[in-house]
């Protein structure tokens, strides 16, 4: 009765006790958020390009952040690093804003450009591509689907000329992959790039392990559910090839890995595309691109971007 006793005398005390390790127990398994950014997390740095005074490049001095970029020209861009073409001189007011879970803080520039370049704009393959300044400055494209050739593979280097000599796709082959109800808008006011997905992409099987919801394909490879990408930007080369670049997570087509094309041809109705392949240095991917809403003509239209004499083998 006497240890009954002093239990009896304990039980409110143990109850305190427990409710106190209970609530503890409860605060250590809430998930902490992160101390909120500081502006010096936000600074940035540019530098002119190779190219022009008029495009510059910028990066972030965190590299290891969320990033959204305002570059003041009418571009948006999302990531550590972006690019921004000024044709007009004038002053430009970037602002980089960067985010974690505890919140997000911003840091603003003023970009100066001296000189006008009107190089930047007045240039045909920008008209072909864009619409041009006497044009509506826009122009939207999508795959071929119609046209056999307008997806395959190839060897690179390419010996023998760009083709993809050892796999092109038939017409419509590729229909619910995703790839054929992407759109692509190529704007020349501040090289502006819209890539409109309606919901899913069309990717390569080696670039998996970074799209973690992406699911078989009934037509190979896989696809994988992704939002559309707008208030891009699209950057233009010249050199030994013609190259254009897509910023931040945008791409166009077919995902490879990277996101830098060469125009092998460029005309009203058509744009024939080679890209790399991140996985495999020994392969070339090409797309052929028409303007939506366009309809090819089979008696105009070649049925292949291809040598007459194409034969499609397959890789060794």
């Amino acid at each position: 009765m006497k240890n009954n006793k002093h239990i009896q005398i304990l039980k409110p005390f143990l109850m305190v006790f427990a409710l106190m390790a209970l609530f503890s127990s409860c605060k250590e398994d809430e998930p902490e958020l992160a101390d909120p950014p500081v502006a010096a997390d936000a600074n940035f740095t540019y530098t002119p390009s190779a190219q022009t005074d008029n495009i510059l490049e910028f990066r972030a001095s965190n590299q290891n952040i969320q990033a959204f970029w305002d570059l003041g020209n009418g571009s948006f861009v999302e990531g550590v690093t972006a690019v921004g073409v000024y044709p007009a001189a004038g002053i430009y007011t970037v602002t980089l804003t960067i985010f974690n879970q505890g919140g997000s803080t911003s840091s603003v520039q003023d970009v100066v450009i001296e000189n006008d370049d009107p190089g930047l704009l007045d240039n045909p393959i920008f008209d072909l591509l864009t619409g041009g300044t006497s044009g509506p400055g826009s122009k939207s494209w999508v795959i071929d689907s119609l046209t056999p050739g307008h997806f395959g593979v190839g060897p690179n280097p390419s010996p023998n000329g760009d083709f993809p000599a050892y796999y092109a796709a038939a017409a419509l082959e590729k229909s619910g992959s995703g790839m054929y109800n992407d759109v692509y808008t190529f704007t020349l006011q501040g090289f502006q790039f819209d890539m409109v997905t309606n919901g899913d992409i069309y990717l390569n099987t080696a670039q998996l392990s970074d799209w973690p919801d992406a699911f078989k394909s009934d037509v190979g490879d896989y696809t994988s559910p992704f939002p559309d990408q707008l208030g891009k930007a699209w950057t233009y080369s010249e050199g030994e090839d013609t190259l254009i670049s897509i910023s931040a997570d945008a791409f166009i087509g077919y995902f490879t890995g990277v996101r830098t094309y060469k125009i092998v041809t460029i005309e009203e109705n058509l744009l024939f595309l080679r890209m790399e392949d991140s996985q495999d240095a020994a392969l070339a991917w090409y797309l052929r691109l028409i303007p939506e809403g366009y309809i090819p003509d089979p008696n105009e239209t070649p049925l292949y971007n291809l040598p007459l004499d194409f034969e499609t083998v397959e890789p060794e």
